[in-house]
């Protein structure tokens, strides 16, 4: 059974700012996946109220040759982009550039010094 936002976002650090502890808890909320083997490949399932949430399902199902791009970013941490042709560069992608923008900004709230230029 899934706990409660609420509950989750009470134990979450302090220094979660209230957008991290929506999309920190908006992340857990969806249920683990098994890795499965599929040739030289393993695939991992994606919520389909998600999918269908970014417009990327027709008439609820995924359309036949739908393109998806992954790209391993440590250990363990993969990203999944949905692409129509050419594949933007990573530091091009919206989520990626929020993610070092806050970074940044909690770097300088905890008075450390602010990067180079």
């Amino acid at each position: 059974m899934t706990e409660s936002l609420a509950k989750i976002s009470r134990r979450l650090p302090e220094e979660c700012s209230v957008f991290n502890r929506r999309r920190v808890t908006e992340s857990i909320v969806m249920p683990f996946r098994m890795l499965r083997n599929h040739g030289d490949s393993a695939v991992a399932c994606i919520e389909k109220d998600w999918l269908r949430r970014d417009g990327l399902l027709v008439n609820g199902e995924v359309p036949e040759g739908r393109e998806v791009y992954t790209d391993r970013l440590g250990k363990g941490v993969y990203l999944v982009r949905a692409v129509d042709g050419d594949v933007p560069e990573l530091e091009e992608c919206e989520v990626i550039r929020r993610l070092v923008a806050e970074a940044v900004v909690a770097r300088d709230d905890r008075g450390a010094a602010p990067l180079a230029d």
